[in-house]
């Protein structure tokens, strides 16, 4: 593996992606860097403006998947680090770095006693990548708590702080995931309530956690508790992806009108879907399992068996094109059969 230099940051050639995607893909970049500050990452851009190539900003790797075996241009593999918290009498205000891991903040801000982001406990990935998907689960979601986002602008060379509202954040949706190539998060910046509430009515969290205070009078409702129930949630539904390579939820839960909905529950009396403002939700996981994919595999791509969401890299070695191939069957039955578009949910490459 050959290597260029500048004089702080170390540009690699020919690097293996595969450790860097929690889905397990092959790719190989022809050229990688690892930034662990502002002044080396405007070097990793000032390289690729010397040599013609284009960027791909990449953080834990979770919401990534590589369609092509080969990317042509200069990954840039953020090291941001750093958490930072100032406290008055109504609010906690927590910074941090962009490559700090998402579950490892959550936990933090559990050991602080503070109120938010339990709900969102074991989410892969980097804190940066939290806004780009404004990242949910379990009836909260992270731009609740986002105050700002610093972020690089690479197009002008110069570091700009976007408000919540400049984020234009959306279910799944942000500013950042619809320009992709404008902004690099540095650090996010979230804000929380001192008289914000626990968030228990999201499917079953409430009974279980009545169960535990049940089976254990000394436990009492906290951050800590609803994390431990959520993480024993997500650990029963969803795969590991340090043992089995996957990306989380692949697909969007569909968002639809209410007439269509009204249509769907007449005719799939079954269907699962929760009410989303005027609109309806879908639960995309259960359309995929209703039309019998659960467990299904492409080569070494698969169905995972016990949440049809998830799509799995069973054997380690599946490639691309086992995985597009079993995205295009889902989504053709899905739309012949519901009359849906299912969008996918990481960003693909």
């Amino acid at each position: 593996m050959s290597e260029h230099k500048t004089s702080q940051l170390r540009v690699e050639q020919n690097v293996n992606l595969k450790p860097l995607n929690t889905f397990g893909l092959e790719a190989i970049a022809k050229y990688y860097v690892r930034p662990s500050s502002l002044d080396q990452l405007q070097q990793a851009y000032e390289f690729a403006k010397e040599h013609g190539l284009a960027c791909l900003v990449l953080g834990g790797g979770s919401n990534i998947l590589f369609k092509q075996d080969h990317y042509s241009g200069l990954v840039i593999h953020l090291d941001i680090q750093g958490i930072h918290v100032e406290e008055t009498n109504d609010q906690f205000y927590v910074v941090v770095g962009a490559s700090e891991n998402w579950h490892e903040l959550t936990q933090f801000c559990v050991n602080k006693g503070i109120i938010g982001l339990e709900n969102l406990s074991l989410i892969p990935g980097s804190v940066g990548a939290c806004p780009v998907q404004n990242i949910g689960a379990y009836g909260v979601e992270v731009a609740e708590f986002i105050s700002t986002v610093l972020c690089y602008d690479p197009t002008e060379g110069q570091v700009v702080e976007l408000t919540a509202e400049q984020c234009a954040f959306g279910y799944r949706d942000s500013v950042f995931k619809r320009d992709k190539a404008h902004w690099v998060i540095l650090e996010v910046r979230f804000v929380f309530s001192k008289s914000r509430k626990l968030s228990l009515e999201y499917g079953d969290i409430a009974n279980r956690v009545d169960a535990k205070i049940q089976d254990d009078p000394r436990l009492a409702l906290s951050p800590r508790l609803i994390s431990e129930v959520i993480c024993e949630i997500r650990s029963e539904k969803l795969p590991d992806p340090s043992i089995t390579g996957n990306a989380g939820s692949f697909f969007k839960n569909p968002i639809v009108d209410a007439s269509v909905f009204e249509v769907l529950k007449a005719k799939y009396p079954q269907l699962v879907a929760h009410p989303y403002g005027s609109q309806y939700k879908l639960a995309a996981g259960w359309l995929i399992d209703f039309l019998g994919f659960k467990g299904k595999t492409v080569g070494g791509a698969g169905v995972h068996k016990l949440q049809a969401l998830v799509l799995v890299n069973n054997s380690g070695h599946a490639t691309s094109k086992e995985l597009f191939d079993l995205v295009g069957m889902i989504r053709q039955e899905v739309k012949s059969n519901f009359g849906i578009d299912l969008e996918i949910e990481p960003r693909v490459i």
